[in-house]
């Protein structure tokens, strides 16, 4: 009958036992929870821990750094089972990263930011480059920029002037391209004066850049007065504004 009663606790025993460990965590499962943990405070994960050990099954598990730099960590289960270990993470000290509190605030605002899709340069240019069509390419970056003065057609970029260095990828805007003006400075133009019914042309050089209707100074060719005059095409300035 004693032998009986030692059998009987025994297989009662092992029945318990496998009960425990039915429902059960894996030391790869808590290895892979820590690797999140760590990875959310921008920590390479090197723990050294057992893949195939069972721990008893937890629901609410919770990390803690008992170090001062990651490289031991306190792993607490509260549910359904109460039990506790330690880690031990092998700590690179190269490969950790600190952020700010400034970085961190950015990042998180980062993470709000769409997509928008807009005209970038495939290329670098380097001031004073042409830009043409097959360096304009679409993509789609994070909003994480200004787009007042944004370029968003193709046709505004093409033909234009790099007036500083841009970057490939990069959001381009109007402040970025050289103006181009209806008569640029320098160039060749016919300086008209209309008084009553004599119209006199003289060749003369633009002293200054002009859009349609500015007054800008001009160099008559033949005289070498400078006037001024006011903008009419690429190719005209007249002296007398009733035009206008």
């Amino acid at each position: 009958m004693r032998y009986k009663i030692i059998i009987f606790n025994f297989l009662i025993n092992i029945i318990n036992f496998d009960n425990i460990y039915a429902l059960s965590i894996s030391g790869k499962e808590i290895k892979n929870l820590a690797r999140e943990w760590l990875e959310s405070h921008k920590i390479e994960e090197r723990i050294s821990l057992l893949s195939e050990i069972k721990y008893p099954n937890c629901d609410k598990m919770e990390f803690t750094n008992i170090s001062n730099n990651f490289s031991l960590i306190k792993v607490q289960c509260f549910s359904p089972n109460n039990w506790s270990l330690i880690l031990r993470n092998k700590i690179n000290n190269n490969k950790i990263v600190k952020f700010s509190k400034k970085d961190a605030t950015r990042n998180s605002l980062n993470s709000t930011y769409k997509e928008i899709e807009i005209y970038v340069l495939n290329r670098q240019l380097e001031k004073n480059q042409t830009i043409k069509d097959i360096d304009v390419t679409k993509k789609k970056i994070r909003k994480t920029f200004k787009t007042e003065g944004l370029v968003t057609n193709k046709e505004d970029l093409l033909g234009k002037i790099a007036k500083v260095r841009i970057k490939e990828n990069r959001p381009i805007y109007f402040r970025n391209l050289k103006k181009k003006w209806l008569v640029e400075k320098n160039s060749k133009v016919i300086v008209e004066n209309n008084s009553g019914p004599i119209t006199i042309k003289v060749d003369g050089i633009a002293m200054e850049n002009g859009d349609y209707s500015d007054k800008i100074k001009v160099k008559n060719l033949r005289s070498n007065e400078i006037l001024v005059g006011f903008v009419v095409n690429k190719k005209k300035i007249t002296i007398n504004p009733k035009q206008f």
